[in-house]
């Protein structure tokens, strides 16, 4: 009986002692899990910090900057990307939007076409009130910083001072304004031909070479006689086709009905594209 009794208490501590173990690995499991939780919540610290340095990195594009932050943050033994790589790297992300920038801007005056790794060529349309007038090239190079490399715009547009002001920073908005002044100009240049083919009535034209600055004379009749009718417009702004200021005057201008007469003409002048404007006064001309 004692012996029945020695035994049980035996198996009774052998379970005590299992059940010892067991706990005390599981505790041990769960510290390790703890452990490595731990360890990679701060692996996906890092790696989140240095995502947001790669970013920063490939927003300047500077490959230089970003082949140093790769080595800091690389201990593997892989081969690591060389400055050229990187920089590649970085142009063809900056490129991807560029791309779709290009094609929706197609719709509205301008083309892009990519040239070779690091220069993209765009072609700026022109167009009137529906016709469609010249088209410009110009090649820039996108690494930064950016730079224009060649052009075939006219030598008034400022094209410098656009770059200055918006090239570095704002690629879309430079390009706006360099089609905002082309569309512009030749849309003063396309009124002033029209002028010249339907208002033969015209004379004395001089202009130049931005079409921002004409002059011209047209007879007026004034009972008996005819007076000579001398323009100037003046189109002080780049992005406009119309004129903001027109100056008129008229050897006879001191009488009352010619102001008048003359008053009418001038608003035609600020209101309506030249050809239209002339053919407006011409119209008037002939009802008086």
């Amino acid at each position: 009986m004692a012996g029945n009794s020695s035994n049980g208490v035996l198996e009774r501590l052998r379970q005590l002692e299992g059940s010892v173990e067991r706990g005390a690995a599981k505790q041990e499991r769960a510290e390790r899990s703890h452990g490595r939780l731990q360890q990679l919540q701060a692996t996906v610290r890092q790696l989140r910090a240095a995502r947001d340095r790669l970013r920063s990195a490939v927003s300047t594009g500077v490959a230089g900057d970003m082949q140093e932050l790769l080595v800091q943050l690389g201990s593997g033994s892989g081969q690591r990307p060389g400055r050229d790589e990187l920089a590649a790297a970085v142009l063809r992300e900056k490129l991807a939007p560029l791309r779709g920038f290009a094609q929706v801007y197609r719709l509205t005056g301008i083309s892009g076409e990519l040239r070779d790794s690091s220069t993209m060529s765009f072609c700026i349309h022109t167009a009137y009130e529906g016709t469609y007038l010249d088209s410009y090239q110009l090649d820039m190079r996108l690494q930064q910083p950016c730079k224009l490399l060649r052009h075939n715009l006219p030598a008034c547009i400022p094209l410098q001072q656009a770059a200055g002001e918006l090239l570095q920073r704002d690629l879309p908005a430079f390009l706006e304004a360099v089609h905002g002044m082309l569309n512009a100009y030749a849309s003063r240049r396309y009124q002033l031909q029209k002028m010249q083919e339907h208002c033969d009535w015209t004379s004395e034209i001089r202009k130049n070479m931005a079409y921002n600055l004409l002059r011209f004379h047209y007879p007026v009749g004034d009972g008996e006689t005819e007076q000579d009718i001398k323009v100037k417009l003046v189109y002080e702004d780049v992005n406009s086709c119309l004129p903001t200021g027109v100056t008129i005057t008229c050897t006879g201008a001191a009488e009352e009905g010619m102001q008048e007469k003359l008053e009418r003409h001038r608003h035609f002048l600020l209101s309506q594209p030249l050809h239209r404007a002339l053919e407006s006064i011409k119209e008037q001309e002939e009802l008086l």
